[in-house]
């Protein structure tokens, strides 16, 4: 018999075991690295989108010498129709197609914009730059029989309501004298405060379901109940004060509070899951991470356009 062969060295139960542990250990190590490398290119991902409407921005006001309106509410025959700020910005984020099929002789919510039960109208169609890729949000509202696209990204409407006159807020959208058949549209001159200190754009938090009727990421509908085109900076991003808003309930999105109550004025935060804060579009383009933990004077500066404030480091 051949003693050599029955004396070759091996692995013991114990040395396998240690070795099981060590690449647990290894795992275990390196999974919140991978998550955060995750989370980092998808952050990415969400501040490239909002450069893209940051672009669009600056080539609508270079063709119309001004900003679009936030919404309108109006739908009388010789009057504006309802509509929000997105389907104008089609043409300046390459989505082109999209407006052309668009009427905006019509209100939003009939044919061809939106064919009822079905995701056939122009509106329904899912623009990639709508979405932040770490928001799990439903991307569709099919919260009535008017089936439309939701939206992550919403307009800055200052320190206040949904129906707060604009001459209070002072923001760069709102409406003239509260009336939502007025709204208020300024070229980048308005901007005492300058481009760089004031807000556009930052994100929204959006329902997990498809079906739900809380109008958080509703960015289709000019409804003022809804206000779900737009952020106030009434309270920090990712704030623990509800948000008030139609039909929201507060089970329907993780970590974003909300209190449905009816008559009081509508508002929102700005709120993402990216953690620790939010990306926000400032009206030069630029994008910045804002901190969940900003001051609010310092957040309700950045609100503001003509408001006078000094906005210092953030």
């Amino acid at each position: 018999m051949n003693r050599a062969r029955l004396n070759k060295p091996g692995f013991t139960l114990v040395e396998l075991l240690v070795v099981i542990a060590i690449i647990g250990i290894l795992v275990a190590l390196l999974l919140p690295a991978i998550q955060a490398a995750r989370e980092a290119a998808r952050r990415t991902q969400c501040t490239n989108n909002l450069k893209q409407w940051g672009l669009g921005m600056q080539n609508y006001h270079d063709t119309w010498t001004k900003l679009p309106f936030g919404a309108v509410s109006g739908s009388s025959a010789a009057g504006p129709k309802r509509h929000t700020w997105v389907p104008g910005m089609w043409p300046f984020i390459e989505q082109s197609v999209l407006y052309d099929r668009y009427d905006f002789n019509l209100v939003f919510h009939v044919p061809p914009n939106i064919v009822q039960n079905t995701l056939d109208g122009v509106v329904a169609e899912t623009v990639p730059s709508y979405y932040c890729p770490s928001n799990p949000g439903a991307r569709i509202w099919k919260g009535d029989t008017y089936w439309r696209a939701r939206g992550h990204y919403l307009l800055n409407w200052g320190s206040g309501g949904i129906t707060i006159p604009q001459a209070t807020t002072m923001a760069p959208f709102g409406y003239i004298g509260g009336t939502n058949t007025n709204p208020f549209s300024c070229g980048l001159n308005a901007f005492v405060d300058g481009t760089s200190t004031t807000l556009l754009m930052s994100e929204g938090a959006v329902p997990l379901s498809e079906t739900s009727n809380d109008a958080r990421g509703d960015f289709m509908n000019d409804d003022t109940a809804y206000c779900g085109f737009a952020f106030m900076t009434t309270n920090t991003p990712n704030t623990t004060v509800p948000d008030n808003v139609a039909n929201c309930t507060a089970t329907s999105i993780p970590h974003a509070p909300c209190a449905n109550n009816g008559g009081a004025q509508r508002m929102q935060a700005a709120r993402s899951l990216h953690p620790g804060g939010v990306n926000a579009m400032l009206a030069d383009g630029a994008v910045r991470f804002v901190s969940s933990n900003i001051d609010l004077a310092t957040w309700r500066a950045l609100g503001t356009m003509q408001g006078g404030e000094v906005v210092g480091a953030y």
